[in-house]
């Protein structure tokens, strides 16, 4: 069930099978192991890296749609 880097990186543009839930759930699933591998340094010495900010807004976005597709429901 482990996938590899690249394929947890992939676009959701890549993906359009996926659903608004399933890309919001990967990207947070995405920057838990981000967290896990720098072990919150970046956050705890108040930098915040180039793959944190993408995740947190790419995470943002996902979230973003998924709260328009209950509206719609």
């Amino acid at each position: 069930m482990s996938q590899s880097g690249s394929e947890r990186e992939t676009p959701a543009s890549a993906r359009p099978e996926e659903t608004a839930r399933e890309r919001e759930a990967r990207v947070y699933v995405e920057w838990l192991d981000h967290t896990a591998g720098c072990k919150g340094a970046c956050r705890l010495q108040g930098i915040d890296c180039h793959h944190a900010k993408r995740l947190r807004e790419e995470y943002r976005a996902a979230r973003k749609a998924v709260r328009a597709q209950r509206k719609t429901s």
